[in-house]
């Protein structure tokens, strides 16, 4: 499935970045909150699949971007961003694990 939609996780996570930016247009906030939701469902319904399926470069790109979402003014961005990381600890990619003090201390903030 995500095979099929090879330019669906650059396109999320080029959104996240672009809201993550402290000039962020409300637009762009807009669609930083969509990639966020849209990505939380996609990993709570087929979390393996996304991790085995999506390539590796998309988690090390995406683990980082949702870690400065969870320093975003907006409870509801980070509450996704959160959200969507947690959906990441069962399958635990690489990249959660290089980040894992930033993540913990993100659950702290």
């Amino acid at each position: 499935a995500v095979k099929q939609w090879g330019e669906l996780l650059p396109f999320l996570l080029q959104c996240i970045v672009a809201g993550n930016d402290e000039s962020a247009t409300p637009a762009e906030d807009a669609a930083a909150m969509g990639a966020l939701v849209t990505l939380r469902k996609l990993l709570e319904d087929i979390p393996n699949c996304l991790s085995r399926d999506a390539p590796a470069s998309s988690f090390q790109d995406m683990v980082p971007a949702l870690l400065r979402s969870l320093r975003c003014p907006s409870e509801g961005r980070r509450k996704e961003a959160l959200a969507c990381l947690n959906c990441f600890i069962e399958p635990m990619p690489g990249s959660l694990v290089a980040h894992m003090n930033d993540y913990l201390g993100g659950l702290s903030a």
